[in-house]
């Protein structure tokens, strides 16, 4: 007798109009399925035998519907373990699942992702006239900012403080649509600590405008903090001199995460607004594509100039981040060692510029990832 059972783990969430939503916690993979196929699903309990699921199951599919479950990884295989391959430069911390809070939050995500479409232009404006007029003013105040350890817990403080509201948002305007936010955890990003929120949920939603809504809605989050900064520093820098600094620091923090996130060429919430915007699942894929075809003569007319200007544009931020790395580690390093060895160190960190570089367009552009 063959029996068969779908992983306990799976999670099984009703989208409406006859689909489902279907997560895979250990894969992190989501899958959309008719509600008919959510239902064989769950016959797949490991007590009934397939000559029991021919009951339910009409026969002449039986075979193609189990060898599909299979081949997506959602049964039970007690000789595989599946599991996600580690990345040391964004570990997770998975804390709770946010559905039940955010069920009860419906009505609420509507408003707030009206808020924040309604408000965002204006505190935006506000944030930049405001940086412009008092531009040299600001700059006097953080002439007197020191790196002491009270300023370094509370950079740590402030950045779960706003990673939480700019994850927190994200997770309900795509409740507001309806999306299932199955993960909300602590994530060591490049071993710095933040939130994030798993809301790859978004994919099942058929508008371009709500999904780019989704994501650019931690970024709005940001930009009305950092207004609301700005207003109180303004009005307490004459009389609490020390608690406006770091109110100060607030607001500068949030504006270096908005910038952050919409740069486009690394996998924040603007490269996949840009994925959208193209209509591509991950833009940085399909450009190499077209480029390594363009260099191997198959494509030729095809080539969207965009996707050019994309790869262009991209290169050049990859060699200008790995350059200012390399000069702040060598200005560090020739302040530790002796002068006659600043020569020698030089040629160290251009060969470590060079290798770097290389290393890194082979995997990306000419890896595997990318091969037929």
């Amino acid at each position: 007798m063959e029996y068969y059972k779908i992983k306990e783990e799976l999670q099984f969430f009703d989208v409406g109009r006859d689909i489902f939503h279907v997560y895979d916690p250990i894969t992190n993979r989501h899958f959309k399925i008719g509600k008919q196929e959510a239902t064989w699903l769950k016959l797949l309990d490991g007590k009934n035998s397939k000559e029991d699921l021919k009951k339910f199951i009409p026969e002449e599919v039986l075979d193609q519907f189990l060898l599909n479950a299979e081949k997506l990884g959602l049964l039970e295989n007690k000789n595989k373990r599946y599991k996600l391959k580690p990345n040391i430069f964004k570990i997770k911390f998975r804390i709770l699942n946010p559905n039940k809070i955010l069920n009860k939050m419906s009505n609420f995500g509507i408003y707030y992702r009206k808020f924040l479409n309604l408000s965002s232009i204006p505190f935006l404006i506000f944030n930049i006239l405001f940086i412009t007029y008092n531009f040299n003013d600001l700059l006097l105040y953080l002439s007197n900012a020191h790196l002491t350890s009270n300023f370094i817990c509370f950079y740590l403080v402030i950045m779960l403080l706003n990673g939480f509201f700019h994850e927190f948002s994200h997770a309900l305007v795509a409740k507001s649509y309806g999306v299932n936010v199955v993960s909300m955890g602590i994530m060591l990003l490049y071993f710095q600590p933040t939130f994030y929120t798993d809301i790859t949920g978004i994919n099942f939603l058929n508008k371009k405008n709500e999904r780019i809504n989704v994501f650019i809605a931690g970024v709005m989050a940001n930009n009305i903090l950092m207004a609301i900064a700005l207003i109180i520093f303004h009005y307490i820098k004459h009389i609490f001199q020390g608690a406006s600094l770091y109110i100060l620091y607030f607001a500068i923090i949030n504006c270096l995460l908005i910038i952050i996130n919409l740069i486009p060429f690394i996998e924040f919430d603007g490269y996949y607004i840009l994925s959208n915007l193209f209509e591509e699942g991950d833009i940085k894929t399909t450009v190499n594509y077209h480029i390594r075809s363009l260099l191997e003569e198959r494509i030729s007319k095809n080539l969207r100039l965009e996707y050019l200007f994309y790869f262009v544009l991209s290169k050049l931020f990859t060699i200008s981040i790995l350059i200012l790395a390399v000069l702040v580690m060598r200005r560090y390093v020739i302040t530790i060692i002796d002068a006659s060895y600043i020569l020698f160190a030089n040629y160290i960190f251009l060969a470590v510029l060079i290798v770097i570089f290389i290393y890194y367009n082979s995997k990306e552009f000419f890896g595997g990832k990318y091969n037929e």
